[in-house]
C-alpha cells in the first residue's frame, strides 16, 4: 500500500497522518502479512520524495518489500515462537518443493506452471498445500521456511 498526504485527506483518518507527520513521515509504501492466530505484521518504509517520482517502480518496490517483510517475519518467528513451531519438518511432495523453489527465485505463477509443465490452478493448489503443511500464511513465507528447513 502506498501512502502520502492525499491518502489521509478524509477527516476520519487525518489524525493518523498527523502522528506520522509529527515523526517526519511524509510518504512511503507498506506491506502487511497475515500470520497465524489472526495477527498481522506490517512493514512500512518512508521516503522524503513524493511517490510520483517512483510510479514506474512501485510494483517492483512493493514486491521486494514484501519479500523483505517475509524474511523479517521469519527472523522474528525464530526468535519468539516456540522451537517446536519453527523446527517441524512436514512432508512436502517433490512438486510442492519445486514450486516453492521457483517462488524463491521470484517467478510468477505462469512461469512456475511452465517450469512444472502443469497449469496455473495446479501450481496454486500445490503451493496452498505446501503453505498449509508448513503452517504459514502465504507462499512467500512458506518458500522461506522450506529453505530454512532444507526442503528446497
Amino acid at each position: 500500500m502506498a501512502w502520502q498526504p492525499s491518502t489521509y485527506s478524509d477527516a476520519a483518518v487525518q489524525s493518523i497522518y498527523q502522528v506520522y507527520a509529527a515523526n517526519g513521515w511524509q510518504s512511503g509504501i507498506g506491506v502487511a502479512l497475515h500470520i497465524p492466530g489472526g495477527q498481522h505484521f506490517v512493514l512500512s518504509v518512508d521516503t522524503e520524495r513524493p511517490l510520483s517520482q517512483y510510479c514506474a517502480h512501485l510494483p517492483e518496490i512493493a514486491s521486494r518489500l514484501q519479500m523483505f517483510a517475509v524474511h523479517s517475519l521469519d527472523a522474528v518467528s525464530r526468535l519468539f515462537l516456540p522451537v517446536s513451531f519453527c523446527d517441524e519438518n512436514p512432508k512436502i511432495t517433490p512438486i510442492e518443493a519445486e514450486a516453492l523453489r521457483w517462488i524463491l527465485e521470484g517467478k510468477d505463477m505462469d512461469v512456475v506452471a511452465t517450469k512444472l509443465h502443469v497449469g496455473e490452478p495446479i501450481v496454486r493448489q500445490h503451493l496452498q498445500l505446501a503453505t498449509e503443511k508448513l503452517a504459514c500464511s502465504n507462499k512467500f513465507q512458506a518458500a522461506l521456511k522450506a529453505l530454512r528447513l532444507g526442503i528446497v
